[in-house]
């Protein structure tokens, strides 16, 4: 189920900012899972949830809206992109995606 554009940042849980983050870094699932000490298949669970939420049909997709942002899905000032502290510069895809 879709939500309105409107609610997308706020819409999310504090762990799905931090999946969405990850994503945006080039984590894959398993990375994901041992950064926050949880198995594959609950990384999986909490991926699928976002991509529903936002409307979204994978990881890719989810790592642009983060790190780009956007008007219908706003996300640039929703404090998602990584920051200087995550070895990115924000509005620049990581060098492994």
């Amino acid at each position: 189920m879709a939500y309105p554009a409107e609610l997308h940042v706020e819409i999310l849980t504090s762990r799905e900012h931090q999946m969405a983050r990850a994503v945006a870094r080039g984590l894959r699932n398993r990375q994901i899972a041992a950064e926050f000490g949880i198995s594959e298949e609950t990384v999986k669970k909490h991926l699928a949830t976002i991509y529903d939420k936002l409307d979204l049909s994978g990881r890719v997709e989810l790592a642009i809206h983060v790190l780009r942002g956007s008007p219908q899905k706003p996300f640039g000032d929703g404090g998602l992109a990584p920051s200087m502290d995550d070895g990115a510069t924000a509005g620049a895809l990581p060098a492994s995606l």
